[in-house]
């Protein structure tokens, strides 16, 4: 799944729940797609990097809520300098919330 499929599919959600919504997260910049996770609930996780240098971090945890909502800090985190961190912190926040994952796309 690239940037592009993930954010079509949160818009397409949106327009469906919160139509006002849409204009916004469209403005949602995701860069290249490094690995998605999709829990029990229907949630999805992604962790992007930055190849374009806009933050100070190359990697970032995002969180797509059921209904379409996208937020680049899923756990509070803004930024990683390792996938490997970025990783270890995703799943800590997806067990935190007591999710499961359902698998890794």
């Amino acid at each position: 799944m690239n940037a592009q499929v993930f954010k079509t599919e949160a818009l397409s959600r949106l327009a469906k729940k919160l139509p006002a919504a849409v204009p916004v997260m469209v403005k949602v910049d995701i860069d290249q797609v490094v690995k998605v996770v999709k829990v029990v609930s229907g949630e999805v996780y992604i962790i992007s990097r930055d190849t374009k240098h806009k933050y100070e971090k190359p990697f970032h945890v995002w969180f797509m809520h059921k209904s379409g909502f996208i937020l680049r800090t899923a756990n509070g985190v803004l930024g990683y300098n390792s996938l490997f961190m970025a990783e270890v912190d995703m799943n800590r926040t997806i067990r935190l919330k007591g999710q499961s994952t359902v698998k890794a796309i």
